[in-house]
């Protein structure tokens, strides 16, 4: 099993992180995902892991690099899991400019960022 209580920042400034097995997020663990296009893997972050992940709290920071800007509506799929429980308890980086935020959801085998209208 795979570990986190520090930080995660898979790929080199948008890359794949893939993990054989199960995953675990401890509360002080942070996972760093850039976004700088709609591709995953390549101009997004993504971490693959073929078993269960538990969130167990902790950070997800996000940022946006390469110049990108995220349309509403965008969805991206930055953890993917056999199964998903818990849920990170903090968000950085959800804030893209006045009139547009991503909001953070958690599925049932996986974790998405959505871009939204900002109220």
């Amino acid at each position: 099993p795979f570990r986190n209580a520090g930080r995660v920042a898979p790929g080199a400034s948008a890359g794949l992180l893939r993990v054989n097995g199960t995953a675990e997020q401890t509360a002080t663990a942070a996972l760093d995902i850039e976004i700088g296009g709609t591709v995953p893997g390549t101009q997004f972050d993504r971490l693959v892991v073929s078993g269960a992940v538990a969130l167990s709290g902790g950070t997800l920071n996000v940022t946006l690099i390469n110049g990108f800007t995220p349309l509403i509506g965008d969805r991206f799929e930055f953890l993917i899991a056999g199964s998903l429980t818990g849920a990170f308890a903090s968000a950085n980086g959800l804030e893209i400019d006045a009139g547009k935020r991503f909001v953070l959801s958690h599925e049932a085998d996986r974790a998405v960022l959505t871009v939204i209208p900002a109220p």
